[in-house]
């Protein structure tokens, strides 16, 4: 019962670290600040940070957060939202279209 308590005070601590590194890069989302969470469990040198940093591109980190977690919910309404505002846009052009159409 112990080991339970302990590893349940020890999630604890580390979800809310992790909530902490959420509300500093919410603009990031936090789908792909799942990759941080190794990073607050062990001990990881300066060297393998630099080798990392060194040899890991951006590019390589979005292919892997889209390969291997997918699209997430606000992406989606992202996409969504766009996507009617781009259709919204196109009417409204050709309305405009029409509108100048019959009054020359």
């Amino acid at each position: 019962m112990n080991t339970c308590r302990g590893l349940l005070k020890y999630l604890n601590q580390l979800f809310g670290k992790f909530k902490q590194l959420e509300k500093e890069h919410s603009s990031g989302g936090l789908t792909s600040l799942i990759l941080s969470l190794p990073s607050m469990v062990g001990n990881i040198s300066i060297g393998l940070v630099q080798t990392a940093l060194e040899v890991i591109s951006v590019s390589n980190v979005t292919e892997w957060v889209k390969n291997n977690l997918g699209t997430t919910f606000w992406s989606m309404r992202r996409q969504d939202l766009g996507k009617r505002v781009r259709e919204t846009l196109k009417k409204s052009d050709l309305e405009l279209d029409e509108f100048i159409l019959d009054i020359v």
